[in-house]
């Protein structure tokens, strides 16, 4: 994957991480990531 680094410095920066980064399943990780930042956004009961 090639990211202009005008565009995206910060991404761009990151490129020698993302072929180790894709063979990980990390699938588990970030859909856990994903619903406890879900969760934190829902109000409580009123």
């Amino acid at each position: 994957m090639s990211v202009d680094p005008r565009e995206l410095p910060t991404l761009a920066a990151m490129a020698g991480y993302w072929e180790g980064a894709r063979k990980a399943d990390s699938y588990d990780i970030g859909l856990g990531a994903l619903v406890d930042g879900l969760l934190a956004e829902v109000p409580g009961p009123a």
